[in-house]
């Protein structure tokens, strides 16, 4: 059981979320950014217009059916009319309000896995990975994000418990949401089959062999490809065993197939500049941000040295100086020829993407082919904690679906990092104390100046000098 001092920590947590949002809605009371269209479409469906549709908006109506629900449920409670309850306060109060039960899902998942460690440091653990400073930061504001994630971890873990339909059911939702989330839903019903697999009166050794063998186990490419092979070989005579298990995903993703008939295409509305792309370096940047997350957990101060001591052993063999060459002039070429400047990218300096790219990747041509070695040390250290902890197929699965929600999207935009940085950081086992104590400080660190700067340092464009603008992940 969890002590009182951890009890007193989420209570200050919780008090510490209510209070931002309060001083956002006194700070920030009209709508900001994406604001103004979730706003007037969530308003609209209070008042029981439930047919329009804004055409600027891309993603589902989930988040408006979710603060519509709860504002009815407020005029049970107050006899309010539903119309006066949708203030844009009540609104962001509505999406911040998940931010306990996120908590809640991310502690459940972490106890799930470490599953006979100290309560104690768990509990702490989940305050860290829930302040995770790009979500935290819109969970204050009226975004899709916080109920979008809550939903998908939901779904990850009624998987990882064996319940399929509930599993499957949250993961339907989690598509009201952010219609990619039905990427996400391969990994869990892929994460359900292991569970499920597990539990199979079959040879102990050949279950063995695919539930619990590492990545990091399996040291040549070989061995990889070996036990590739082996688990398709094993897990395909048992598909008639695992198929009722797995039916309730097959049925999002049925359902997300008539949403595409339907609809013609992903995207609803404005589809102008949201047209899919084949950004390849979205995965660089993608390993680049999560090494930045979570470098107090995974960063060790002989890593860098660890990395060019590997490389040099590598490169000790005539074929793989080749491979090593041939894998960077791809990454150059992917970088020559896939690199995208999406108008909005360019066009909007209230985001940080903005100048990130502007003072970093603009500065000069080459900074994109310097940055070729980062990439190669963020991944080879994402890849080699990951793989202690996974199966080679998990991992897998797991950089495909990176891959699907991030190549075929030309904006750079941190928001669509958020749920690869928590099915990555809730499989890194428990880090030792004091570098959750890290962790949660950087991440405390960061809210603190984002929200501040958000709040506390408008500025204004020469072009409507009576609007305030606010800078944002």
């Amino acid at each position: 059981m969890a002590t009182w001092t951890t009890a007193v920590a989420w209570a200050a947590f919780l008090a510490a979320t209510s209070w931002l949002a309060v001083t956002v809605n006194q700070v920030v009371p009209q709508p900001y950014m994406d604001e103004v269209f979730h706003v007037a479409q969530a308003q609209a469906y209070c008042r029981g217009h439930y047919w329009a549709w804004d055409p600027m908006l891309t993603t589902p109506p989930g988040l408006y059916i979710w603060s519509n629900l709860v504002f009815q449920l407020m005029h049970l409670a107050t006899g309010q009319p539903i119309k006066s309850l949708c203030t844009v306060a009540n609104l962001r109060y509505s999406n911040a309000a998940l931010v306990p039960l996120l908590l809640g899902i991310v502690a459940a998942i972490l106890r799930h896995h470490q599953q006979g460690k100290q309560q104690r440091r768990l509990y702490i653990e989940a305050l860290a990975i829930t302040a995770f400073p790009v979500l935290y930061f819109v969970s204050v504001l009226y975004y899709t994000d916080t109920g979008s994630t809550l939903l998908v971890l939901t779904g990850y873990y009624l998987a990882l418990k064996r319940w399929h339909r509930l599993s499957g059911l949250m993961c339907l939702l989690s598509l009201t949401f952010r219609q990619t989330n039905v990427v996400w839903t391969v990994l869990i019903a892929y994460t359900g089959a292991l569970q499920e697999f597990a539990h199979l009166p079959i040879d102990a050794a050949a279950r063995d062999h695919i539930c619990t063998v590492k990545a990091g186990q399996l040291d040549t490419l070989a061995h990889g490809l070996g036990h590739i092979w082996q688990t398709a070989k094993t897990l395909c005579p048992h598909l008639g065993q695992l198929l009722p298990s797995l039916l309730p995903y097959f049925t999002v993703g049925m359902a997300f197939l008539g949403f595409l008939l339907w609809n013609k295409g992903i995207v609803l509305g404005d589809r102008s500049h949201h047209l899919a792309g084949f950004h390849i370096p979205q995965f660089y940047y993608c390993a680049m941000i999560l090494l930045g997350f979570l470098a107090p957990v995974v960063l060790r101060l002989n890593h860098p040295v660890r990395f060019m001591t590997a490389v040099i052993k590598f490169l000790q063999n005539g074929w793989q100086v080749a491979g090593c060459l041939a894998i960077t002039a791809g990454m150059g070429y992917s970088i020559y020829q896939f690199t995208y400047e999406h108008p909005f990218l360019l066009s909007d300096n209230r985001h940080y993407s903005f100048y990130l790219w502007k003072d970093l990747y603009r500065r000069h041509t080459s900074v994109r082919y310097l940055m070729i070695p980062g990439y190669c040390f963020a991944v080879w250290l994402l890849a080699r904690t990951l793989a202690s902890r996974q199966t080679l197929t998990w991992c897998l699965v797991y950089v495909g679906c990176i891959a699907l929600t991030l190549i075929p999207s030309p904006l750079l935009e941190f928001r669509y990092f958020i749920l690869p940085y928590y099915f990555l950081r809730l499989q890194l086992g428990r880090p030792r104390q004091h570098r959750v104590t890290y962790e949660f400080a950087l991440f405390a660190l960061a809210n603190f100046i984002t929200l501040y700067i958000f709040l506390y340092k408008p500025f204004t464009w020469a072009q409507a000098p009576h609007a305030w603008q606010r800078f944002m992940w």
